[in-house]
């Protein structure tokens, strides 16, 4: 196996993260957005999925009241 320099720098969420919100925007919305983009539905899924969150009404819940997450979903996700 060969090293490539710098490769591990690029091994976080936060890389991939934006690697996956990069491949997210390619895709073309059937429909025009209003208040979110389709990247932003996408991005909010992911976040769900990698959060662990078992139903979808508590992660909507949590994102809703705890301020910490919102930030989090804000930062890290890109999600508004």
């Amino acid at each position: 196996m060969s090293w490539i320099p710098g490769f591990r720098k690029h091994l976080n969420v936060e890389s991939m993260l934006k690697l996956a919100k990069a491949q997210f925007d390619k895709i073309k919305s059937p429909v025009q957005p209003r208040e979110f983009t389709l990247t932003d539905y996408l991005m909010s899924a992911l976040a769900l999925f990698k959060l662990k969150y078992k139903s979808l009404l508590k992660f909507d819940r949590d994102t809703r009241q705890n301020d910490t997450i919102r930030a989090n979903m804000e930062r890290l996700f890109g999600v508004p």
